[in-house]
This record gives C-alpha cells, structure tokens and sequence, in this order.
C-alpha cells in the first residue's frame, strides 16, 4: 500500500515541485546589479541540488519500494522507501516557501 501512495503523492507533488522551483529562479533576476542575500543563493543552490540529487534519490527509493516483495517482513523496508520518495519534493516545495524575494 505504501508504494501505491507515495507513486500517487508523486504524481501531483513532483511536478509542481519542478515548476516552482524552476520559478524561484526569477527571484534571482529581480536583485539587479546588486548582489543577492546570502539566503537566496543557499536556498537557490539547495534547489538545484535537489533537483538532480533528490530525482535520483526519489526513482532509486520508489523502485526499491515496489520491487521489494509484498510479505510482512519487508513492510517496513517497503514503508522506509516509499517515505524517502516523497521527501525531496516536499523539500523543493519548503524551500521554495522560505526562499526570500531579494
């Protein structure tokens, strides 16, 4: 059930995930010819880390997820995996939260 819950919790959260995180880059644009808060670029480079860490780290766990076998002693295994799946999108969505304009 776990791996059924995190695929579907995926398949609304990645891609909205990508999207304002990919948006959060025009915050970067509105600094001018002044340089941008120490926080902004942090919170920037933790986005793009994500995104290519965190996309490697969500198929490797989902896949490990749903190809572990399906009786009670790999439940928590399979429950661990499905968690470690959603959580670098929940992360991308809490950073782009926090991320401040300038």
């Amino acid at each position: 059930m776990a791996p059924l819950v995190a695929t579907l919790t995926l398949v609304l959260l990645a891609p909205v995930a990508f999207l304002l995180g990919s948006l959060v880059h025009i915050n970067r644009g509105s600094c001018g010819t002044l340089p941008c808060s120490e926080k902004l670029e942090r919170n920037l480079s933790a986005i793009d880390a994500l995104a290519v860490y965190g996309t490697a780290l969500t198929v490797v766990a989902l896949t490990t997820a749903w190809a572990l076998p399906r009786v009670r002693r790999w439940t928590t295994p399979r429950l661990w995996c499905s968690i470690a799946s959603v959580v670098p999108s929940m992360v991308v969505l809490l950073l782009v939260f926090e991320t401040p304009s300038r």
